[in-house]
């Protein structure tokens, strides 16, 4: 399992510098059978899902990779959230072993 922390924090993994955007706003999981999870860590202005074209609020979701994604009033997806991680890789160090990014 891979776990990413979303947000605005320098902490987090994938910093989101937007209105609306708590500094630690979602945690992303990766399971080990390749599905995407996603916790809201009691972020002020919520995350969302769309399902059938009606947002819906969660605590704790699965989520497909290219399903909408709305975080406060940012729109996105978690394609697009690792992608931004994929970018940056040459900067982050990872765990050689399991590949997950080190602190």
């Amino acid at each position: 399992m891979k776990t990413y922390w979303i947000g605005r924090s320098a902490r987090c993994h994938i910093k989101l510098n937007h209105n609306g955007i708590s500094r630690l706003h979602i945690e992303l999981t990766i399971a080990r059978d390749g599905r995407y999870y996603l916790t809201d860590c009691a972020s002020r202005h919520g995350s969302f899902i769309n399902n059938n074209q009606r947002w819906k609020r969660f605590k704790q979701t699965y989520i497909e990779a290219d399903q909408p994604l709305k975080l406060a009033e940012t729109q996105t997806t978690v394609a697009q959230l690792l992608k931004s991680i994929q970018t940056k890789s040459s900067k982050l160090q990872r765990n050689p072993e399991t590949g997950e990014i080190m602190s």
